[in-house]
């Protein structure tokens, strides 16, 4: 009999997750209430993300996860999905300690501080190195066709769009009719209140951003510092760019605030008065005001499989790998959580194999 998963969720997560499996061998079911061609949905975070590749933490587990990350987007790079572009990282403090320390900066290109004398007007300190940027409207529908049209050796992947209640539930939703032994929880904002999880620890960051078309903008920009927000500048693939932005932790409110849409503007500008060719910050071509919320969880991302979670009222018993809570680091995450989520539905088949309880 085929081994079966079923994955809830269809954000990056999700997905990456599932085709990591169906590459393993594994048939899939992908259960979600929103998927791919629903991106204008904000019932979901990955339509609404920045997107780029860049490092804003340091933990040995995340970092790992980055790094299979940027290597796999690397390889992407002939498919057109992924561009590589200069960045400049500027900061309103004296950062030269923290950029000396920076643990990635032997993985990107070019990784180098800005001399002083290059630094713009304000600026205390700043980085520049070669990152990835991509564009989830044209990435999310690249992972569902690569998903769709997968062949043997590879499993088959499903598509079901359902919203579901309980982790027992998705254990009843494999196609086919084979029994479901083991369901990854990739629900994002969804784990605080799906049950068999009802995870008290996740909680919504509220970001805001525009969406720009600027085509000739080829350098990604930022500005560390602020005590209300951020300011970066991240071009894509498709020839736009996403300014912005804020982490309002907590904050479920999906409504766009014109005064931060100004502020969003005014700092980009200051920074890159090409948006609009200096003619302004009120001349930079705005194609959309985006809110989204990303799905963070107090004390960090949970990665770990649950062993033995019983259903049918304790008559059986199956796996549940939860991978969620990753916050704002969802697409510099994915394959590297992927590869994670499939090492651990490879432990639960292996001790299957030998006859383990679990």
């Amino acid at each position: 009999m085929p081994k079966h998963v079923v994955v809830l969720g269809s954000g990056v997560i999700g997905l990456t997750s599932a085709l990591v499996l169906s590459q393993r061998g594994y048939d899939v079911t992908i259960v979600a209430r929103d998927h791919v061609t629903d991106l204008d949905s904000q019932g979901f975070a990955s339509p609404w993300a920045g997107a780029n590749w860049h490092s804003f933490w340091d933990n040995p587990r995340t970092n790992g996860w980055e790094t299979v990350t940027y290597r796999k987007l690397k390889s992407l790079i002939p498919t057109g999905m992924v561009m590589q572009l200069p960045s400049k990282r500027y900061y309103l403090y004296d950062a030269a300690e923290e950029i000396d320390k920076c643990w990635y900066k032997d993985l990107v290109d070019d990784f180098k501080p800005i001399p002083k004398s290059e630094l713009p007007d304000g600026i205390a300190s700043g980085v520049s190195m070669t990152i990835l940027s991509l564009a989830p409207p044209l990435y999310l529908p690249y992972l569902q066709n690569l998903l769709l049209n997968s062949k043997a050796p590879h499993g088959k992947v499903t598509f079901v769009r359902q919203k579901v209640e309980s982790l027992e539930q998705a254990a009843g939703l494999a196609t086919g009719g084979v029994q479901v032994e083991c369901v990854v929880n990739a629900t994002g904002l969804g784990a605080k209140s799906l049950g068999g999880c009802m995870d008290e620890l996740v909680e919504p960051i509220r970001g805001q951003v525009c969406l720009v078309r600027a085509p000739h903008v080829r350098t990604d920009m930022g500005v560390g510092g602020y005590t209300d927000g951020s300011c970066y500048i991240i071009p894509r693939p498709d020839g736009n760019c996403v300014l912005g932005g804020c982490q309002e932790v907590g904050s479920w409110d999906l409504s766009v605030h014109p005064d931060r849409t100004e502020k969003i503007l005014k700092r980009a500008y200051k920074i890159c008065p090409e948006l609009s060719h200096g003619q302004g910050w009120e001349k930079i071509p705005v194609l959309k005001h985006n809110v989204g919320l990303r799905p963070s969880r107090k004390g960090g991302p949970r990665l770990e499989r649950q062993g033995d979670f019983q259903i049918e009222g304790g008559k059986r018993s199956i796996s549940v790998v939860h991978a969620y809570g990753i916050g704002p680091a969802g697409y510099q995450s994915s394959y590297g959580m992927a590869e994670n989520v499939a090492n651990l539905v490879d432990e639960h088949f292996g001790e299957k194999g030998r006859g383990s309880k679990l």
